[in-house]
C-alpha cells in the first residue's frame, strides 16, 4: 500500500510539473458523489450464518479528483491523467434495532484517459482506464465467536474502466462518471492477530455510478 501511495504521489508531482511547463492546459478539480456496487455475497452469507445482519451490496461514496492533459503527450493525442480520493461513507448493519457492525473505507485511484467526443466548449466525453486501491474497514463484535469489538481491514485493488460525460459552462462543469471495476485481491479480512476466517471474503467488484461537479483553474 505504501508503494502505491508513493507511486500516486510521484505521478502527481509529474503532472504538476507538466502543467507548470504548459500552463495553457486547464487544471480540473472535481467533487464526486454516488454509489459503488460490491460483491458482498460471501461476507453476508457468513454474517447470516452467525446470526448477524448483512450489508447492502451498494456503498455510498464521496470524494475529490484532479485531472489534466498529459502535457508531455499533448497535441493530437488528447491524453489525460486523473487522480482521485474516494471516501466510503460508513454503512450500518443492524438487526432488531441493534447495531452489530459498521463498514467504511477509502480508495485512491489513478487513470489514463482519452477524449472521445467534443462539441465545441460545451460538452465532452472521456474514457479512462486505471485502478482503485484502498481498504474497507469492518468494526464489529460477537460474543458467540469470541471476537471483541475491533477494526478488521480488507485491502483491495480493482482495475477500473469508466466513461465521464461532462457539460461545460466556462470554468464550471457538471456530469457523471459510470463504469465497472473488478477486484483482483484475495478479499480477506485482516487483524493484527491474523486473518478473520469467521466471515466470508468481500470484494470491491461491480458498477460505479457517480455525479460530478467540476471547476477548471
Amino acid at each position: 500500500m505504501k508503494g502505491i501511495c508513493l507511486t500516486l504521489y510521484c505521478l502527481l508531482l509529474l503532472e504538476v510539473s507538466c502543467i507548470a511547463a504548459n500552463p495553457t492546459y486547464p487544471f480540473l478539480w472535481d467533487l464526486h458523489a454516488g454509489q459503488w456496487q460490491t460483491d458482498f455475497g460471501k461476507l453476508n452469507q457468513g454474517l447470516n450464518q452467525n446470526g448477524l445482519a448483512s450489508f447492502s451490496n451498494t456503498l455510498n461514496t464521496i470524494g475529490i479528483s484532479l485531472s489534466n492533459h498529459l502535457a508531455f503527450m499533448s497535441g493530437r493525442s488528447r491524453a489525460f491523467m486523473n487522480l482521485d480520493y474516494t471516501y466510503i461513507v460508513p454503512t450500518i448493519s443492524a438487526r432488531n434495532g441493534t447495531v452489530s457492525s459498521i463498514l467504511s473505507g477509502y480508495a485512491l485511484g489513478m487513470a489514463l484517459g482519452k477524449g472521445l467526443v467534443r462539441i465545441k466548449n460545451y460538452f465532452g466525453i472521456k474514457a479512462f482506464l486505471g485502478f482503485q486501491t484502498g481498504r474497507m474497514k469492518l468494526l464489529w463484535s460477537d460474543e458467540a465467536l469470541r471476537i471483541n469489538k475491533a477494526a478488521y481491514t480488507n485491502p483491495f485493488f480493482s482495475p477500473q474502466l469508466t466513461l465521464i460525460p461532462r457539460f461545460i459552462f466556462g470554468h464550471f462543469s457538471f456530469g457523471g462518471r459510470s463504469g465497472y471495476q473488478y477486484d483482483i485481491s484475495k478479499g480477506r479480512w485482516r487483524h493484527s492477530d491474523g486473518n478473520l476466517n469467521a466471515i466470508g471474503n468481500a470484494y470491491m467488484t461491480g458498477w460505479v455510478c457517480e455525479g460530478i461537479i467540476g471547476y477548471a483553474i
